[in-house]
């Protein structure tokens, strides 16, 4: 290995294992999978509720390799469980940094463009904060850049590369095929070439159907062990979601205007998680910018051809996320097209400078990576304070909580945020929209695309021992089923650490901490 490789592998590694010991964040989704994880470590099986076969995860990698810290741990699995997988998904993203450097040669970046590149990718808050807290993303980091570099060697592309790239996609997250199938067709209409095309697109069909094949295994055991090879977070997600094909086509219409008018997601990719709840004032206009311009890169004819193809992926990314999965700005989901995102802004950072050689294009350069640098620090403090007061300090005592005041361990509780909550309460949860819980599922099936798709209407059906709600979730569920939670149930207890939130001017994005500060906690009538 080269020397600057080792120097930067080093700083990468570094610059996760830091932002973890400072916030030690742990996203609420990493307890509903690893719940899975650690059931499946200590011998009850891959599901959340021992005794149910309930897919209750979504990435296979994500579930797996934290299995096997718990099984190999079992003195104390939770905690070695989140430590070596955030030092091994540190030490993904120091591969992703020379994967970096790679296409930075292939793609002939100056150096200073090389550098604004990898800053970027280490400074963005979503990046480096979900390589720590949990998620698959440094995986769906890697084989995206993978995929990409493989592109960047145009007639030297290797079918191993995309066969290796395309299997790693779906084990990181089943929908991985989704974000590979737009890069291609991307680079396959700016990279049209009659003499390469057919040798191209066989190739990308035979690294297809041997990725089908070596994702096959995954597929056929989840198959036989569920019931189904759908995931049931995905199952639950599609009752709140009816598609009508015209009104997709309308919006996939209407898409540059939402992004030009800033009625999109385009704001949130250098931002903290959730920062659209407020509280970060203006500071979120350079990121929304150069995330829109990117987003409509693939307009302008003029642009590299790799700039406007990777353009074009994000803008197809973008409505994937937006109107066809329902993620949204599911902060996790986010990077995926944040890596895409800092390419182009590499690519015309490169090309704006070639051609003008302007002073004022530098310093641009510069100064948004001291902006991402800014964001990653105040974002960092944010997460920091979610965990100790909002994570540790509340929903894990509710759970704790909920565990030693129930009568039976055969308990039902309903919630939404199901992650600290389920895990710590150790009773059977009626989570919403169900991705622990096949009555959940199967009740909002009933009722799919009608008004009874909300809260009120689950707990009125399976009437679970307990209802955990935030304060809105209380105004809703009265709303929608006026006397539910008066007649059938009793307000037991109030979890409340607004006041334990720091008041500190330099504290941005209080609103998000804020929404889940405040829990009320019903118990069902005898």
């Amino acid at each position: 290995m080269k020397r600057h490789y080792f120097y930067l592998f080093a700083v990468s590694f570094s610059v996760c294992m830091i932002f973890a010991l400072v916030t030690d964040h742990r996203w609420e989704d990493w307890y509903i999978t690893y719940c899975a994880s650690k059931n499946l470590a200590i011998g009850n099986g891959l599901t959340f509720t021992p005794g149910e076969r309930v897919h209750s995860f979504t990435s296979p990698i994500n579930t797996l390799v934290p299995a096997l810290f718990a099984y190999i741990f079992q003195s104390n699995p939770d905690e070695f469980a989140i430590w070596l997988y955030r030092i091994l998904n540190s030490i993904v993203i120091g591969f992703c940094s020379i994967l970096i450097f790679k296409i930075s040669d292939k793609l002939y970046l100056l150096n200073i463009s090389r550098y604004v590149f990898i800053g970027l990718f280490l400074t963005n808050i979503l990046i480096i904060d979900n390589s720590i807290n949990g998620m698959e993303t440094p995986y769906m980091m890697f084989f995206l850049l993978l995929l990409i570099y493989n592109l960047s060697k145009n007639e030297e592309s290797q079918i191993s590369i995309f066969v290796f790239s395309f299997t790693g996609l779906m084990y990181t997250r089943p929908d991985g095929f989704v974000y590979a199938f737009f890069l291609i067709g991307a680079y396959s209409i700016f990279y049209f070439d009659r003499k390469t095309y057919f040798h191209f697109l066989k190739n990308i069909c035979l690294a297809g159907l041997v990725s089908i094949l070596l994702y096959a295994p995954w597929t056929v055991t989840t198959w036989l062990y569920y019931g189904t090879p759908i995931p049931n977070t995905i199952a639950a997600k599609s009752n709140l979601k009816v598609y009508e094909p015209l009104q997709l086509l309308v919006d996939f219409v209407k898409l540059p205007y939402c992004l030009i008018s800033g009625k999109s997601i385009a704001h949130q990719f250098f931002m903290p998680g959730y920062a659209y709840f407020g509280g970060w004032y203006k500071l979120g206009l350079p990121g929304r910018l150069v995330s829109t311009v990117a987003a409509l890169a693939f307009v302008i004819p003029f642009f590299p051809r790799m700039a406007r193809a990777i353009s074009l992926s994000v803008f197809l990314g973008i409505f994937y996320l937006e109107y066809v999965s329902g993620q949204g700005g599911m902060p996790w989901y986010l990077p995926n097209l944040t890596i895409q995102i800092i390419i182009i802004f590499a690519l015309l950072f490169n090309y704006f400078y070639l051609k003008f050689h302007y002073r004022i294009i530098y310093v641009s350069g510069v100064l948004f990576v001291m902006y991402s640098f800014i964001i990653l620090f105040l974002g960092g403090y944010e997460m920091k304070i979610q965990q100790q007061v909002i994570e540790y300090g509340h929903r894990k005592k509710i759970g704790e909580w909920l565990k030693a005041n129930s009568t039976s361990e055969k308990s039902t509780v309903f919630m939404e945020c199901l992650g600290y909550i389920g895990y710590y309460s150790q009773l059977k949860t009626y989570d919403f929209p169900g991705m622990s819980s096949l009555e959940v599922v199967k009740t909002l099936k009933e009722v799919k695309g009608t008004e009874k798709v909300n809260f009120a209407y689950v707990i009125g059906k399976l009437r679970p021992d307990w209802v955990v709600l935030r304060p809105i979730e209380v105004e809703i569920a009265q709303k929608d089923a006026p006397g539910l939670l008066q007649s059938d149930y009793k307000l037991a207890k109030i979890f409340d650490v607004k006041e334990k939130i720091p008041a500190n001017w330099y504290l941005l994005g209080k609103e998000y901490l804020y929404f889940d500060a405040v829990f009320y906690v019903y118990r069902k009538s005898e």
